[in-house]
Protein backbone atom coordinates (compact mmCIF):
# COMPACT_ATOMS: atom_id res chain seq x y z
CA UNK A 1 0.00 0.00 0.00
CA UNK A 2 2.72 2.48 0.92
CA UNK A 3 4.70 1.58 -2.19
CA UNK A 4 1.55 2.07 -4.27
CA UNK A 5 1.13 5.57 -2.84
CA UNK A 6 4.73 6.40 -3.74
CA UNK A 7 4.33 4.95 -7.24
CA UNK A 8 1.10 6.89 -7.89
CA UNK A 9 2.57 10.10 -6.50
CA UNK A 10 5.48 9.74 -8.94
CA UNK A 11 3.09 9.13 -11.83
CA UNK A 12 0.98 12.15 -10.83
CA UNK A 13 4.05 14.36 -10.69
CA UNK A 14 5.25 13.17 -14.11
CA UNK A 15 1.78 13.70 -15.59
CA UNK A 16 1.69 17.25 -14.22
CA UNK A 17 5.06 17.96 -15.81
CA UNK A 18 3.75 16.69 -19.15
CA UNK A 19 0.75 19.03 -18.97
CA UNK A 20 2.87 22.07 -18.16
CA UNK A 21 5.56 21.26 -20.69
CA UNK A 22 2.96 20.85 -23.42
CA UNK A 23 4.77 17.95 -25.03
CA UNK A 24 5.00 14.23 -24.63
CA UNK A 25 8.02 12.71 -22.97
CA UNK A 26 10.03 10.63 -25.42
CA UNK A 27 9.87 6.88 -24.96
CA UNK A 28 12.99 5.38 -23.44
CA UNK A 29 14.44 2.15 -24.69
CA UNK A 30 15.66 1.37 -21.17
CA UNK A 31 12.66 0.72 -18.87
CA UNK A 32 14.70 1.20 -15.69
CA UNK A 33 14.06 4.45 -13.82
CA UNK A 34 16.33 7.31 -14.75
CA UNK A 35 17.98 9.73 -12.34
CA UNK A 36 14.98 12.08 -12.37
CA UNK A 37 12.56 9.24 -11.63
CA UNK A 38 14.80 8.02 -8.82
CA UNK A 39 14.98 11.53 -7.34
CA UNK A 40 11.20 11.87 -7.50
CA UNK A 41 10.70 8.47 -5.87
CA UNK A 42 13.18 9.36 -3.12
CA UNK A 43 11.41 12.67 -2.51
CA UNK A 44 8.03 10.94 -2.39
CA UNK A 45 9.37 8.33 0.03
CA UNK A 46 10.69 11.09 2.30
CA UNK A 47 7.32 12.86 2.20
CA UNK A 48 5.54 9.61 3.02
CA UNK A 49 7.91 8.91 5.94
CA UNK A 50 7.34 12.45 7.26
CA UNK A 51 3.56 11.97 6.97
CA UNK A 52 3.70 8.62 8.80
CA UNK A 53 5.89 10.19 11.50
CA UNK A 54 3.30 12.98 11.90
CA UNK A 55 0.53 10.50 12.73
CA UNK A 56 -0.51 9.99 16.34
CA UNK A 57 1.37 7.04 17.84
CA UNK A 58 -1.66 4.72 17.97
CA UNK A 59 -2.23 5.16 14.21
CA UNK A 60 1.46 5.10 13.31
CA UNK A 61 1.93 1.81 15.16
CA UNK A 62 -1.02 0.09 13.49
CA UNK A 63 -0.16 1.27 9.98
CA UNK A 64 3.48 0.25 10.44
CA UNK A 65 2.55 -3.22 11.67
CA UNK A 66 0.03 -3.73 8.88
CA UNK A 67 1.79 -2.27 5.84
CA UNK A 68 5.48 -2.46 6.63
CA UNK A 69 5.60 -5.64 8.69
CA UNK A 70 2.76 -7.42 6.88
CA UNK A 71 0.85 -8.37 10.04
CA UNK A 72 -2.80 -9.39 9.85
CA UNK A 73 -5.53 -7.57 11.79
CA UNK A 74 -5.76 -10.39 14.30
CA UNK A 75 -2.00 -10.39 14.91
CA UNK A 76 -1.97 -6.64 15.46
CA UNK A 77 -4.89 -6.91 17.88
CA UNK A 78 -3.05 -9.60 19.86
CA UNK A 79 0.27 -7.72 19.91
CA UNK A 80 -1.31 -4.43 20.99
CA UNK A 81 -3.98 -5.93 23.23
CA UNK A 82 -6.75 -4.16 21.33
CA UNK A 83 -10.11 -5.39 20.05
CA UNK A 84 -10.13 -6.32 16.35
CA UNK A 85 -12.61 -3.54 15.53
CA UNK A 86 -10.35 -0.96 17.15
CA UNK A 87 -7.40 -2.10 15.03
CA UNK A 88 -9.49 -1.77 11.86
CA UNK A 89 -10.71 1.67 12.92
CA UNK A 90 -7.19 2.87 13.73
CA UNK A 91 -5.95 1.63 10.36
CA UNK A 92 -8.80 3.35 8.51
CA UNK A 93 -8.22 6.63 10.34
CA UNK A 94 -4.47 6.40 9.81
CA UNK A 95 -5.00 6.07 6.06
CA UNK A 96 -7.42 9.01 6.07
CA UNK A 97 -4.91 11.18 7.92
CA UNK A 98 -2.10 10.11 5.58
CA UNK A 99 -4.18 11.11 2.55
CA UNK A 100 -4.86 14.48 4.14
CA UNK A 101 -1.23 15.05 5.15
CA UNK A 102 0.13 14.01 1.76
CA UNK A 103 -2.40 16.25 0.04
CA UNK A 104 -1.30 19.20 2.16
CA UNK A 105 2.36 18.43 1.41
CA UNK A 106 1.59 18.31 -2.32
CA UNK A 107 -0.02 21.76 -2.22
CA UNK A 108 2.85 23.35 -0.29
Amino acid sequence: WIFAITYHACCDRLNRRKRFAGSELPERADPSPGPEDQAIALDDARRLRAAVDALPEKYRTVITLFHLQGKQYEEIAAVLGLPLGTVKTHLFRAKEQLRKLLGEMEVS
